[in-house]
């Protein structure tokens, strides 16, 4: 018999107009305000990939599109799949109630991260819990959990790192540094989680299946805020000026802690670390995002599916 349930894909979500950029900032500080420079220099960070992210419409399209995936694999009409954000409309909270209201069967949550951060994940719990409680239904809430090993994801993150290796100039010489970024977090809050182990596990698969040796690849983290805090380490361009020191000619760049284009991509990968590249004389590669291919897709197909089979 054919599986049969909701999906619902948990996403940040992100500034979709640039009059937005303030009020999504505030929804993640808790209504605090910013410094009126640090807003300013978002504004400016949004305005120079085109006034907003593209992440929403990406995760829009994937729900559509594995919704289809579960339907030639079940049958028409077996599952549905909805989409919710932590931070934009729609939101997790309320996409949760609204399922939970209709659904008596069960709800399969996924964090469109693949790795298991609690700072993360401890937020969409929070949110769909909220969500389940206020519909009253009998709908069954199921988290998909880390999903960094999905052989699918593996392989569609194999060929984006392939590609991108062959579209180094062709002077470029000797093998290009792989360097596997995340969003860095505050040391505090990854003490005692899985998350760097997790992200040098599937850093070391991806580079086993595209023949990556050993001292070809680095694991560094990006993003990090002024917060004053110590957080996670060492930043890209520590890892840059490295290989730079060691005499590299190249570096190619796989998001890996991410999986759609947004602001941290598409800024402060494509544009402020290609530039330190350029200037410490490095040509610059950056593997394409999973995306809405359909590798990407069926990783998630399959991630609901063993999901729904081992739940409870």
């Amino acid at each position: 018999m054919g599986l049969s349930g909701t999906v619902v894909l948990l996403a940040h979500g992100a500034v979709t107009r640039p009059d937005d950029v303030e009020t999504y900032y505030r929804h993640i500080r808790e209504g605090k305000p910013l410094v009126p420079a640090v807003l300013e220099a978002l504004k400016q960070h949004y305005a120079a990939i085109g006034g907003s992210s593209p992440l929403n419409g990406i995760t829009r399209v994937v729900a559509h599109d594995l919704e289809v995936e579960l339907a030639q694999r079940h049958g028409p009409g077996s599952f549905s799949v909805r989409f919710g954000f932590r931070h934009t409309p729609p939101f997790a909270e309320e996409v949760m109630a609204e399922v939970g209201a209709r659904a008596q069967g069960k709800v399969v949550a996924i964090p469109m991260a693949p790795h298991g951060s609690p700072f993360v994940e401890q937020g969409y719990a929070r949110a769909m819990e909220k969500g389940r409680e206020a519909a009253r239904g009998g709908a069954q809430l199921l988290f998909a959990g880390s999903w960094h090993l999905e052989p699918k994801l593996l392989e569609c993150w194999s060929q984006a790192l392939d590609a991108a290796r062959k579209g180094l100039p062709a002077a470029v010489s000797g093998h290009p540094l792989v360097v596997f970024t995340a969003h860095s977090l505050p040391v505090r809050v990854l003490q005692g989680t899985d998350y760097e182990r997790e992200l040098c596990e599937s850093a070391a698969e991806i580079c086993r299946r595209s023949g990556i040796p050993e001292d070809g690849y680095r694991v560094a983290w990006q993003s990090a805020s002024p917060s004053g805090e110590p957080w996670m380490g060492p930043d890209i361009r520590e890892v840059l000026r490295q290989a730079s020191d060691e005499g590299r000619s190249a570096v190619v760049v796989v998001p890996q802690g991410f999986v759609a284009d947004h602001l941290e991509v598409l800024y402060d990968l494509d544009l402020v670390a290609q530039k330190e590249a350029r200037t410490l004389g490095l040509a610059f590669a950056r593997a394409a995002m999973p995306n809405t291919s359909p590798l990407f897709v069926g990783a998630l197909a399959d991630l609901t599916e063993r999901t729904l089979r081992s739940g409870p």
